[in-house]
């Protein structure tokens, strides 16, 4: 039979052998940096296709935002405990993942925005209607008088 104490105990030997956040950080870091050149390549090459497509506006979004990003989430998801994966593939997933997220986000954006600096179409002018010319010429004529 267990009793409390025992609990207890098995409960702090378990805390004693998780790793600390300077620890996870220090982990994370170790095995993330090994790809950090590849991610980087990944999203500056991404980033070019999105804009020759004409998904994107050159410098709406840029590679270090994006590795930003990538690099946060995946630390997040690493202190929970995500499942053991290769790191490199597994930042490239979480990459291609915040590109087209970001991408969508930005083009919905620009299609919701009403741009102030375009050219503004011409109201053509209002034709004067005949009585209003015809009134106007007589006055011009009676001054002539």
């Amino acid at each position: 039979m267990e009793t409390p104490g025992t609990t207890r105990g098995a409960a702090q030997t378990k805390m004693s052998t998780a790793p600390s956040k300077q620890q996870n950080r220090e982990l994370f870091l170790s095995s993330a940096r090994q790809h950090l050149n590849r991610l980087y390549e990944f999203v500056r090459l991404q980033l070019a296709y999105f804009q020759s497509a004409g998904d994107l506006l050159l410098g709406e979004l840029t590679t270090e935002d994006v590795v930003d990003a990538v690099l946060l989430r995946a630390y997040q998801e690493f202190v929970k405990g995500s499942a053991e994966r290769e790191v490199g593939s597994w930042l490239i997933q979480l990459a291609t993942e915040r590109l087209k997220s970001e991408v969508k986000r930005l083009k919905s954006e620009r299609n919701r925005t009403v741009h102030l600096e375009g050219d503004i179409p011409e109201v053509p002018p209002r034709k004067k209607s005949p009585r209003s010319v015809k009134r106007f010429s007589i006055s011009i004529s009676r001054a002539k008088i």
